[in-house]
């Protein structure tokens, strides 16, 4: 099969200018791939940087808050009066305070600083006073919440940290509620926020303030993320945190309301109690693709007691991936056309003269001797068309003088 001159020209510019364009094209979109996957992992590693300041947020004001009452109970012998110790108590009518006025400022300062547990501990590790159970005292420190209340009280310092209370001071603190996660699920344990202060003047100690925040349940710290992040409105990121390997606290919905009671994939989890360290990477959840961070949580001493996830779905960052790919497939579509256009148009342009000489040519291989040929392009088909004219010139005097004879 022949081809004619505008056809192989249209194949030459396909080859020479298409097919790289398509090559130039499929490498972008493979590193904007890259790169939206690069990025993807640094944004989640942002959020999960937030969610850790805003749990030690939390953490540090309730630590804060308590040191401020613990100075208030030094001072104004709230241990004293709960103890109905009457000598000690100052004569000072401004300073002097009833059992039930003492109740209150601790009930008041429970409620105000949101915590879910407000003890006060008196010089011998004995629970004096707890405002969620005030009839049930006399249990010692040392038994009760040995891990933060026991070594704050021996060391005379401030111990705060993530624990895993034990049953019985959930049902002392009647925290019970707690262990019910909601759709027939629920756990044996709660893991909570905890800040132990003593009371020290002078290297002894009167008393021990603890107190804490249960993160069973507290969709509070997990919606202030997810808000603060990713904005009220935006459903495509998730934080939620595990005590062990159960959801205790998520800010993702679920069947029954929120997705708690989930079990942590074991893959996961394996990995974070054998390393220590943050797992991110992508994963799918329910048939959604996400890209997570799985941050542990360790107790005061450094033990994992549980895990704290940033999910973000990946189709939130594929929308910049698709917009830039629809860019680069404009952009290199475009660019063919125009290069098979401009090619069209050339190749018409240079093809046209060589169809006329062509024609010409023909004519006056049929005898047509009239014919002009006059081609003007400046080049070496003008200087062809000359030479033709010249022939049909010669050709057509010759010719008149055979007649002629």
């Amino acid at each position: 099969m022949k081809l004619s001159i505008r056809k192989k020209l249209l194949g030459l510019t396909f080859f020479a200018t298409v097919i790289p364009l398509l090559v130039v094209a499929g490498v972008i979109w493979f590193v904007v791939t890259q790169k939206t996957y690069e990025d993807s992992i640094d944004k989640i590693s942002t959020y999960s940087n937030i969610a850790n300041k805003i749990y030690k947020l939390r953490m540090n004001n309730i630590k804060k808050n308590l040191e401020e009452l613990s100075v208030l109970t030094l001072q104004f012998k709230y241990i004293d009066v709960l103890e109905g110790n009457k000598q000690n108590i100052t004569t000072n009518s401004s300073s002097t305070f009833s059992s039930k006025e003492v109740e209150n400022v601790f009930s008041v300062f429970k409620a105000k600083n949101g915590l879910d547990f407000l003890d006060l501990i008196d010089e011998k590790g004995n629970v004096l006073y707890r405002v969620n159970n005030p009839s049930k005292k006399g249990e010692s420190i040392y038994s009760m919440e040995p891990s933060i209340g026991g070594k704050a009280f021996r060391s005379k310092k401030i111990i705060y940290g993530t624990t895993k209370l034990e049953r019985d001071f959930i049902s002392f603190e009647k925290l019970d509620n707690f262990l019910d996660l909601g759709a027939g699920k629920s756990v044996n344990s709660a893991l909570s926020i905890e800040v132990a202060v003593p009371i020290v003047y002078k290297n002894k100690v009167y008393g021990m303030l603890l107190g804490g925040d249960v993160l069973n349940k507290d969709t509070n710290l997990v919606d202030k993320f997810k808000e603060l992040v990713f904005g009220k409105s935006f459903k495509s990121g998730a934080a939620t945190i595990y005590m062990d390997n159960i959801s205790i606290a998520s800010s993702r919905g679920g069947k029954f309301g929120r997705a708690l009671g989930v079990k942590l994939p074991e893959k996961i989890y394996s990995a974070l109690k054998s390393t220590g360290e943050p797992f991110i990477g992508p994963e799918t959840i329910n048939g959604v693709d996400f890209i997570s961070e799985y941050i542990p949580i360790k107790d005061s001493e450094n033990r994992i007691v549980g895990v704290y996830s940033v999910n973000v779905e990946q189709s939130w960052f594929k929308r910049i991936e698709v917009y830039l790919r629809n860019v680069v497939a404009l952009v290199i579509g475009l660019a063919i056309l125009f290069a098979l256009i401009i090619t069209f148009i050339l190749a018409r342009k240079f093809t046209k003269p060589i169809e006329e000489i062509k024609d010409a040519a023909n004519r006056i291989s049929l005898g047509d001797m009239d014919v002009e040929v006059s081609i003007k392009t400046g080049d070496e088909l003008e200087s062809l068309a000359d030479s033709i004219e010249r022939m049909r010139l010669s050709l057509r005097a010759a010719i008149e003088r055979l007649r002629k004879r």
